[in-house]
């Protein structure tokens, strides 16, 4: 089961039969704070030269494939805050 916990955390439960034994319950708290790129650049997330190629390739209406390990931020950057879709004229579709 996947939910959204009323402070924005992410809720994830997997019980037997899916797990072997046991349930396995990850929750994940996001702490950074972040309502914009420049906000990303100050924290030190990303350069100033990356903020502006993303926020380039937004407005030219290009695909963008955000990639990442676990926990690397790509859910905070892409759906979580809605950084880049700030940035939009017309909003496109996050997948």
């Amino acid at each position: 089961m996947d939910a959204t916990l009323a402070d924005g955390s992410r809720l994830h439960v997997v019980i037997p039969d899916i797990t072997r034994r046991h349930w396995a319950v990850n929750i994940r708290k996001f702490v950074l704070r972040a309502h914009s790129l420049d906000e990303l650049v100050r924290l030190g997330t990303m350069t100033s030269a990356c903020a502006r190629f993303l926020e380039a390739a937004v407005v030219a209406g290009l695909n963008i494939v955000v990639a990442g390990a676990t926990q690397a931020g790509k859910t905070t950057l892409l759906i979580h805050r809605q950084v880049p879709r700030s940035m939009l004229y017309n909003p496109g579709r996050v997948l």
